[in-house]
């Protein structure tokens, strides 16, 4: 039906109306836990 595809739709539209500070947060957030796991890993 194409009532997945609207809502997909709009769900890709809501992901580009959030502030860029949200995916900076998110990246850094992703660096910092695999920088965490690297330092588990070494030690």
């Amino acid at each position: 039906p194409p009532g997945d595809l609207e809502i997909l739709y709009m769900c890709c539209n809501k992901l580009t109306e959030l502030p860029s500070g949200a995916f900076d947060k998110l990246t850094q957030m992703k660096q910092l836990s695999l920088h965490q796991n690297q330092l588990k890993t070494t030690s």
